[in-house]
């Protein structure tokens, strides 16, 4: 009986220094990978972006790749019953990632 505690106790604390682990290491390479998130381009790229799928790195594709990259997940957007970005909000985010990309 007293080992059964003894390894659920440890089984437990063994899985919340995992996840912690994991934790950490992913606010570590988003803030890395994916910077400027509080700027207007950021925060569309947040939110509209992460409504599919994980936010890729705007070093991804070249400055002069993302407008075409950015058109074709707006089909996708409306294929999924998301509305489409508006052209305000596709000029910031096409900025934002042009910005941040690799050139």
């Amino acid at each position: 009986m007293k080992s059964k505690f003894y390894f659920s106790l440890l089984s437990s604390l063994l899985l919340l220094f995992l996840l912690s682990a994991c934790e950490n290491k992913s606010s570590v390479s988003v803030a890395e990978a994916i910077p400027d998130l509080e700027s207007t381009g950021g925060k569309v790229f947040k939110e509209f972006c992460s409504a599919c799928h994980g936010l890729p790195s705007p070093k991804t594709h070249k400055a002069d790749e993302w407008p075409n990259v950015i058109e074709r997940m707006q089909v996708h957007r409306v294929k999924n019953a998301y509305l489409p970005l508006t052209d305000d909000e596709k000029r910031e985010l096409v900025g934002y990632l042009q910005k941040h990309s690799e050139g």
